[in-house]
């Protein structure tokens, strides 16, 4: 009797694994750093497909992970519809968040998805702003992701794809990812702004070593 009811104890602690969502996005440097934040919060995993490009292999590699659904960050031009035919006709719920310009899709996912963000990352939440045509602050703002719980926030210079006050979320800290050799970003206007706001911000500005290096493996 108690061998009984150690073994059904023991087989109540056990998890139960259900099939993770998937986020399916495009090499766009900004959709995938919009993607990562939202895979970290809703604990799925990213898929990446060539921007523009349908591609039976990333479809084998979905359906290999058995998803519930699918969330497709990125515009049809981005994503490809092929994608969203192909999924649903597997029996996957699939969900695209996208807008007219990558500014637009990241707002999107961020107020879409505020509460799942509020719910994984609880009030240590950090912003990281960066200029959204630029792939060295992207990827230097997606390591950051990768590493702690930041939101991506994009600058054009002049505003942010999401103004943080309109967000649940109590963000307090902003971190702005600074490129050296990008002169037209005009970080510091957007850190006198965020300021002038009441957040505490932190410019970080990405090393000259580390450009250099994050340039020549785009060269090779």
């Amino acid at each position: 009797m108690i061998k009984k009811i150690i073994l059904l104890l023991a087989l109540i602690a056990i998890p139960i694994v259900s099939a993770t969502d998937v986020i399916l996005v495009s090499d766009n440097c900004a959709d995938h750093a919009t993607a990562l934040e939202l895979a970290k919060a809703l604990n799925a995993t990213v898929v990446t497909t060539t921007w523009g490009v349908y591609d039976e292999n990333v479809v084998n590699e979905i359906l290999s992970l058995k998803p519930d659904k699918v969330i497709i960050i990125g515009g049809p031009l981005a994503v490809v519809e092929n994608y969203t035919t192909v999924l649903e006709n597997a029996g996957i719920t699939v969900e695209r968040i996208g807008g007219q310009t990558r500014y637009e899709t990241n707002a999107n996912v961020t107020l879409r998805f505020q509460n799942q963000f509020k719910m994984a990352f609880g009030d240590n939440v950090s912003a990281c702003v960066c200029y959204g045509l630029d792939d060295i602050a992207l990827n230097e703002s997606m390591e950051k992701i990768k590493q702690g719980k930041y939101l991506v926030l994009l600058s054009n210079g002049t505003n942010l794809s999401v103004n943080p006050e309109r967000l649940q979320l109590k963000i307090q800290n902003i971190e702005v990812i600074e490129n050296p050799i990008c002169p037209f970003c005009n970080y510091s206007r957007i850190t006198n702004m965020l300021m002038h706001r009441g957040f505490k911000v932190k410019v970080s500005k990405i090393s000259d070593e580390r450009v250099k290096l994050m340039l020549q493996n785009r060269l090779d």
